[in-house]
């Protein structure tokens, strides 16, 4: 049996694993078809189309889009858009410039004296998590716990775009667009409204900005958010998809990982999703399950 797994990230963003490590693994587990998923960008997708025509597995295009919802972050995952549509890569690259702006003016404020040297750090992509390795690589904070608290104390607003201004740029671009991690501990629903009622009128608002599916399977999920993503789906009419987000080697990741997704797997298609459970999103993407 083949499975799913459309959540996914590289060294193109916050993974720790080539685009081609990524396929590899996949397809030594099982996983049929996969989906790139970098926050805000598509530079991995080239070497993963190549990696995963080598190895016959069905790859999607797709990123993770950042927004900002009622002062809180939202993630959304696209699929199957058009990667050279002017208007979506001006989007993404604002994106971007909009990461890079957060821990730029956050490490300015903690260590102006470099700010150069954590440009170079970082290359073409910021996070939190490269922002608190470069302090305490170089002694700001005398570990990760401390580089965190000293991020969080500098208020800077994260001004991403809102979840309807995302889903518009993706629809214009011919792409369907996902809820990610809707129910995870951070960076989820959770954080506007800790109530399943609350939750429940917050997923209507999405789906009122045409949103087309919600991710259900996910390793930040524990069996009752995936019960629950479930019948929001159901509910809603909304495409199922499923995702482990993963992003390297625990082994190598630490534990820290888990606080944002608890359930962390072994390996990409470790949630042994079957491309059953998926079948509708993946046919409105092309992909014939019956054939992979």
């Amino acid at each position: 049996m083949a499975y799913a797994d459309l959540h996914l990230h590289t060294i193109f963003s916050d993974g720790i694993v080539t685009p081609t490590e990524q396929i590899n693994l996949a397809k030594e587990n099982g996983v049929g078809v996969i989906a790139i998923t970098d926050h805000d960008n598509t530079m991995g997708l080239e070497e993963a189309f190549a990696a995963a025509q080598k190895s016959g597995m069905k790859i999607i295009v797709g990123t993770e889009i950042s927004t900002t919802w009622y002062k809180n972050s939202i993630h959304l995952t696209a699929y199957g858009f058009d990667q050279k549509n002017k208007d979506l890569v001006t989007f993404l690259e604002k994106n971007c410039q909009t990461r890079k702006n957060v821990f730029l003016n956050k490490v300015e404020a903690i260590a102006p004296r470099l700010v150069d040297e954590f440009i170079i750090y970082c290359g073409s992509f910021f996070n939190r998590q490269k922002a608190v390795e470069f302090l305490v690589k170089n002694n700001i904070a005398s570990d990760s716990e401390t580089a965190l608290t000293a991020l969080r104390s500098v208020k800077y607003e994260e001004d991403f775009p809102v979840p309807e201004a995302a889903i518009e740029a993706v629809h214009r671009a011919g792409g369907t667009v996902v809820l990610a991690h809707p129910l995870a501990p951070r960076i989820s629903l959770k954080l506007i409204d800790a109530t399943p009622r609350g939750q429940r009128k917050l997923v209507r608002e999405l789906v009122a900005q045409k949103l087309d599916g919600i991710e259900c399977y996910q390793a930040s999920h524990a069996p009752e958010d995936m019960a629950y993503a479930l019948e929001l789906a159901s509910e809603m009419n909304l495409l199922v998809s499923a995702g482990s987000d993963w992003h390297g080697p625990l082994s190598i990741l630490g534990d820290g990982v888990k606080r944002s997704i608890p359930f962390y797997v072994d390996n990409p298609g470790a949630l042994k999703t079957p491309l059953q459970s998926v079948a509708p999103l993946l046919e409105r993407l092309g992909i014939d399950v019956d054939k992979v």
